[in-house]
């Protein structure tokens, strides 16, 4: 708009429109610039995003840390000792498989082991080490042959072999029913849903695999947690000799050709209760140093109950 005078010396108001010319080279500096800010704004939001997914995945570590350091390392909950002999403690540990006739890994391995560790077999062999006499369904004796025309069968349920699992492995056991030998000379036969336990003409023998263990110590922790040491050693028969492992997985040889009368020495008059701390002694003597000690650790059920959750080799 301009503004001009007349002859008359009035002022009159003219509209006029002024052309604005913009250079190619302008408008490409501008085009630069919005897609330079454009740039920078994406590259703004991906590097936020990507702090973000950074400090998600730090506090997922940091709470897996701590779940490991709960499991591997208890020293921050105060420990009381517990009875050996109570009879908590004498259960729980029975929990612990403590030898296989047919050379099964047993927990004992140099590995920390949980149940997803364990075989189906061992752990059948661990449930019905740990069955009672109320645990059975019905008994019957049936006639095998001329020689034994009334051998005795013990039926367990499947349910009863189930509830087992779950007291002893945790409720999230997972199990198969299959039958088994749990030892030199005994069938336990699974069928229609049922158990058949029953001894057979023509077992026994000495096992090529022995073991021996023994009870240390036990402690319970402010969280509930349960700890039980002990010693063990793993004996494998050579030639009337002996190989010394310090697990059941036979990774460590600890000593080879091992006269047995060394290991077992003299055991006239010895408490049977006594014989596997005589043997644990007499390798140590021989190995001029103490075996290892192993931790099984019990955990409870929702009910109270507490269930077996892992065994490692502590030095």
């Amino acid at each position: 708009m301009y503004l001009y005078y007349t002859k008359d010396k009035g002022v009159k108001k003219m509209d006029e429109k002024k052309e604005i010319k913009i250079s190619l080279s302008t408008f490409f500096l501008i085009l630069a610039l919005l897609v330079i800010v454009i740039m920078a704004f994406f590259m703004y939001q991906l590097y936020n995003d990507k702090e973000i997914a950074n400090n998600k995945v730090s506090a997922l570590n940091s709470v897996s840390e701590n779940a490991t350091a709960g499991d591997d390392n208890q020293d921050s909950n105060n420990a009381i000792a517990l009875d050996i002999e109570s009879s908590l403690v004498k259960k729980l540990y029975n929990y612990v498989e403590k030898f296989n006739c047919y050379k099964e890994t047993l927990v004992y391995q140099s590995n920390k082991v949980t149940e997803n560790d364990l075989t189906n077999q061992l752990k059948l062999l661990t449930i019905f080490d740990n069955l009672d006499e109320n645990d059975v369904s019905r008994t019957e004796y049936r006639y095998e042959n001329e020689y034994i025309t009334s051998n005795e069968h013990r039926i367990y349920s499947k349910d009863t072999i189930e509830k087992r699992a779950k007291e002893i492995f945790g409720e999230n056991v997972s199990i198969t029913h299959e039958s088994f030998e749990p030892i030199f000379g005994e069938s336990v036969v699974f069928a229609n849903n049922e158990y058949d336990r029953y001894s057979y003409q023509g077992g026994g023998g000495t096992p090529w695999e022995s073991s021996a263990n023994i009870l240390v110590s036990a402690e319970k922790y402010e969280d509930g947690t349960i700890c039980i040491y002990d010693k063990y050693v793993h004996l494998v028969e050579v030639n009337g000799s002996y190989d010394i492992y310090s697990s059941s997985d036979k990774k460590e040889k600890l000593a080879s050709n091992v006269d047995s009368t060394i290991i077992h020495g003299s055991v006239e008059g010895t408490q049977s209760s006594d014989l596997e701390k005589q043997r644990i002694q007499n390798v140590e003597k021989y190995l001029g140093k103490e075996l290892p000690t192993y931790k099984h650790t019990f955990k409870q059920n929702s009910d109270g109950t507490y269930y077996w959750y892992s065994t490692e080799q502590t030095k």
